[in-house]
């Protein structure tokens, strides 16, 4: 039997692909224990919050972490195709950091303010 597409190419050497991969699947790890830490702290702390403010920091920090993996899972699904993960790369780079930074920043704020009130 024999196959009439040419080979592909392969990308492991790739060091774009590699870097990415690190930096999503950290990126996920990092929003996991981030979103770990908020609960830890609105368990154990005697500061009480407002719902909404613990639904934006939650949501945020599960958006950064839900497009992490998303990172993680197009550089194998996209392999073959270099352009367009190199534009999906870019803008998921750019949305992983926009909610970790959301989520993270604005829980930094709302722990501060109490603990400084």
């Amino acid at each position: 039997m024999m196959d009439e597409d040419p080979p592909v190419p392969r990308q492991s050497d790739d060091p774009d692909r590699a870097l990415y991969y690190d930096f999503f699947k950290w990126i996920t790890t990092l929003s996991l224990v981030a979103i770990g830490g908020v609960f830890s702290l609105i368990t154990q702390s005697d500061f009480v919050f407002r719902p909404i403010d613990l639904v934006v920091v939650l949501a945020a920090l599960s958006s950064s972490a839900v497009t992490g993996l998303s990172g993680v899972t197009q550089q194998i699904t996209l392999a073959r195709d270099p352009v367009k993960l190199a534009k999906r790369n870019k803008l998921l780079q750019n949305f992983v950091q926009f909610f970790l930074g959301i989520g993270a920043g604005y829980f930094v704020l709302l722990f501060s303010k109490k603990l400084f009130a």
